[in-house]
């Protein structure tokens, strides 16, 4: 079954459920997605507060809108700001990694090339470096099992 919604699409969440009803018919974006059984599930951030939620796909509504950030994963960017606390990479190259909706527009999580630090930047604060990597640049198809004790939310890796 293939997933009906995409990555940054805008939706509006529909849904009888209790858990729900604060945000029933509020508007949110896409910013992720899981299989589980055979209903997808998107994790949302909802407009009016930001707030971020698991909701699955039978509790939401197309509403034929899609919201754009001006950079695209794994684009190469350049860091350009004034702020002290990003002084130390002004001018570095990165990577976009992450990309969220914040109050006061998008955030990119970048990671600077030159040192694999991952830093959460705003949209404005970035410019285009021309080029692209992929998401093979940075993953191996590696995988780890851990297990997770449900009474201490503790994790240790499985043998």
């Amino acid at each position: 079954m293939k997933n009906l919604y995409k990555i940054h699409e805008i939706v509006m969440i529909i849904s009888t459920k209790d858990e729900l009803s604060k945000v029933n018919d509020h508007e949110a974006i896409v910013i992720g997605m899981q299989k589980i059984a055979d209903e997808w599930q998107y994790m949302l951030q909802v407009y009016e507060d930001l707030e971020y939620l698991d909701v699955m796909e039978s509790d939401l509504k197309a509403t034929g809108r899609i919201l754009k950030s001006l950079f695209d994963s794994y684009e190469l960017v350049t860091v350009n700001s004034n702020k002290k606390s990003l002084l130390k990479i002004q001018n570095k190259k990165g990577v976009v990694m992450a990309i969220t909706m914040g109050h006061t527009g998008w955030f990119y999580t970048v990671q600077i090339l030159d040192d694999g630090i991952c830093w959460c930047i705003d949209e404005n604060e970035l410019r285009p470096a021309g080029g692209k990597m992929t998401h093979d640049d940075f993953y191996s198809g590696e995988t780890i099992k851990v297990f997770v004790d449900t009474v201490t939310s503790e994790g240790r890796l499985k043998e």
